[in-house]
């Protein structure tokens, strides 16, 4: 029985020796040795992004990236991708539409991440100041797409990554000031109690609930923009 007890003592110690010496001879610990592909960093979490755009302007950026160090030269090519702004619309009940095209660009559209490293900087999604012939109502997309990776695989499903476009509109407002009617009566009045006062003003907007003396006097404008105000 001792023997046996011995024996299997020995057994266990050789295949664990034969365990430790296959996983060394697998290269498991090797980074070059381990699944990998290249995808566009943070798509997975946020697939869509806001990139403001001003007077002035607007830049957004990504980075294009592999999940290891690669063991060859991977060559990235970007490209607009039209087709999945629509998928994103119609599994999120959007309307995003592409922005046009003159009014942005990429830094680059060509990319090189080289052996042993897992990228190559950033890419800059540069917007111009938006003209008036885009309607201020549209909301705008900008759908960057890793085309292809050659010299490495793609992971497709974090491949697109979605700037809107958030626009700072422009508009001009009534700044009114020390803005008065002085009216002047013919024969004094003396010993007024109360008063009546009625106008009538027309808006080229219909809407409702609309204040436009101080809050000394009840004045509201209604939907068929006439109004009358009494006062004490």
């Amino acid at each position: 029985m001792k023997h046996i007890f011995q024996f299997l003592g020995i057994a266990s110690i050789a295949c664990l020796t034969w365990s430790c010496a296959n996983v060394d001879y697998d290269e498991v610990g090797n980074e070059d040795k381990l699944p990998n592909a290249i995808y566009i960093d943070g798509a997975d979490v946020a697939p869509i992004s806001k990139l403001t755009v001003d007077a002035t302007g607007g830049k957004a950026s990504f980075t294009a990236r592999a999940a290891n160090r690669l063991s060859s030269n991977a060559n990235l090519k970007f490209a607009i991708d039209e087709e999945a702004l629509t998928k994103y619309n119609e599994a999120n009940g959007t309307h995003y539409k592409l922005l046009p095209a003159k009014y942005y660009s990429l830094s680059t559209e060509n990319l090189t991440i080289d052996k042993a490293n897992i990228s190559n900087g950033t890419i800059d999604v540069n917007v111009k100041p938006l003209g008036t012939d885009l309607d201020a109502s549209t909301k705008y997309a900008i759908p960057v797409k890793i085309a292809s990776a050659d010299g490495a695989k793609l992971l497709g499903s974090s491949s697109v990554k979605i700037f809107a476009i958030d626009r700072v509109l422009y508009t001009t407002a009534l700044r009114q000031k020390d803005f008065y009617l002085k009216t002047i009566f013919p024969t004094p009045y003396t010993g007024l109690q109360e008063w009546t006062m009625s106008y009538a003003i027309k808006l080229d907007r219909n809407k409702d609930n609309q204040a436009v003396l101080s809050p000394d006097f009840y004045s509201r404008v209604t939907a068929r923009w006439c109004l009358a105000d009494e006062g004490r």
